[in-house]
């Protein structure tokens, strides 16, 4: 009898007949329609007037009308939702289990989630998803905090852990894209390079500046040119050359940069440093006749 109740309800009310056990709100308004035999104009304007109604968003109804209507085309924009929200945590490097997921795609269906939303929620599961161990994830171990280290490199910037960890958790949550960060690093190496100015704006990086002389650095101290970091003072001081006492800081040139690095205690365990010097004990033996 009851089911021939909400059949004959349903028939004449739609979808939202199908809420009135989980909606106590709605009860008293569908019992009120079915016993007086209100038409369905009338039951509308009674369902739009309670308190349940006015507090949904029209994306939360079509979303509910979705669900008791048409189940198959819910689940199927439901999968769709899972698929973009699993594709885009996939680009980030990270992994969510399948409660998540469908969490996760309900919420974007139920509010009609924007693509900056969907990366900001998103975002915020995965900078707070636990390990299988029960530890926070990781964001400074992420392939995102790679690529940021490496771009902070690019501009001569070292990252603090907590630095690292809060650009990549602004990047994986949506705040601040790939662009905002680079400027953010341009606009820092202008105030610790502030002798290279004029090719930060023109979109050089430190790395695209100082490449040729860590090259001859590399070749003049025999190691490899990454192991030759511009960010640390000892290599800085490419930057920070002042030829005259308080004199206006400058980049050094090539011939002046190779003096420098041949100052450096390392060069004197080269075998570049022996050869040279090897070669000019021989000449001054044959200047004062020690050798013929």
């Amino acid at each position: 009898m009851e089911e021939d109740w909400k059949t004959a309800a349903t028939d004449a009310y739609g979808w939202i007949v199908t809420l009135y056990d989980s909606v106590p709100a709605l009860q008293s308004v569908i019992d009120k329609a079915v016993a007086e035999k209100w038409d369905a104009t009338r039951f509308v304007n009674a369902i739009k007037s309670t308190e349940w109604f006015k507090s949904k968003q029209q994306s939360e109804l079509s979303y509910i009308e979705l669900k008791n209507s048409q189940p198959a085309e819910f689940a199927a924009q439901i999968q769709d939702r899972q698929n973009q929200i699993d594709s885009y945590a996939k680009s980030l490097g990270f992994s969510l289990n399948d409660q998540q997921l469908n969490r996760l795609a309900n919420q974007a269906l139920r509010f009609a989630w924007s693509d900056q939303e969907l990366a900001q929620y998103v975002g915020t599961e995965i900078t707070r998803k636990p390990k299988e161990d029960g530890e926070k994830v990781r964001l400074n171990e992420s392939q995102v905090a790679v690529n940021l280290n490496n771009l902070a490199g690019r501009y001569g910037i070292n990252l603090t852990n907590k630095d690292l960890r809060g650009y990549a958790t602004q990047v994986i949550k949506g705040e601040m894209s790939e662009q905002q960060i680079t400027d953010n690093f341009r606009n820092l190496a202008k105030t610790l390079y502030p002798s290279l100015t004029n090719q930060l704006d023109q979109g050089m990086t430190i790395s695209d500046v100082s490449q040729p002389y860590q090259n001859i650095a590399a070749q003049i101290l025999e190691v490899d040119p990454s192991t030759i970091d511009i960010s640390k003072p000892k290599y800085g001081k490419l930057f920070d050359f002042s030829p005259q006492p308080n004199g206006q800081s400058r980049m050094m040139s090539q011939a002046e940069w190779t003096k420098y690095i041949r100052s450096l205690p390392e060069w004197k365990r080269t075998d570049n440093y022996r050869q040279a010097y090897s070669s000019m004990a021989t000449n001054l033996a044959k200047v004062f006749g020690k050798i013929s």
